[in-house]
């Protein structure tokens, strides 16, 4: 029994492993210096790219759309706290009438930091379940032990 924990154990741990290096060194990021910047000033910066991505001439809002694009990429997760006015900018540009536009803005959607947030995901879901095997493993052998000492108990000599 005890050696059937270790086995699942194991094996989850090697699944966790292979899941992080598969997911997570795909991924390319940014410096660590690039990201500390646009986390510092990424709030300074949206509002001006909000209301370029809805500017009359065709250059800027083509150009705010790839801005906002590689700001969401160094962002990260960091962007949750963005996402009242992210969201109208990008629904409104999602409006545009050229199609490079509308590409760029709704390829902001799915980008790579996605993926990352879904690995965390991951790899909590399997070390809760690792330490929840772990935990009945433990429940298991105490069971067998009290039960082992209270046969020994009764038996008379």
């Amino acid at each position: 029994m005890i050696l059937f924990g270790v086995v699942v154990v194991v094996v989850m741990a090697v699944v966790v492993v292979v899941v992080v290096f598969v997911v997570v060194v795909a991924v390319e990021r940014s410096n660590l210096g690039c990201r500390t910047l646009v986390y510092h000033n990424f709030s300074k910066i949206l509002t001006g790219i909000a209301a370029d991505l809805t500017d009359w001439v065709f250059n800027t809002r083509l150009k705010s759309a790839q801005l906002l694009y590689t700001l969401l990429l160094n962002e990260e997760d960091n962007v949750t706290q963005h996402l009242a006015k992210l969201l109208t900018a990008i629904y409104k540009a999602c409006t545009d009438d050229e199609p490079a536009v509308v590409e760029y803005v709704s390829s902001c959607s799915s980008s790579h930091s996605g993926r990352l947030v879904v690995v965390v995901v991951v790899v909590v879901a399997v070390v809760i379940v690792v330490v929840v095997v772990v935990v009945v493993v433990v429940v298991v052998v105490v069971v067998v032990v009290v039960v082992v000492v209270v046969a020994a108990a009764t038996v008379p000599l």
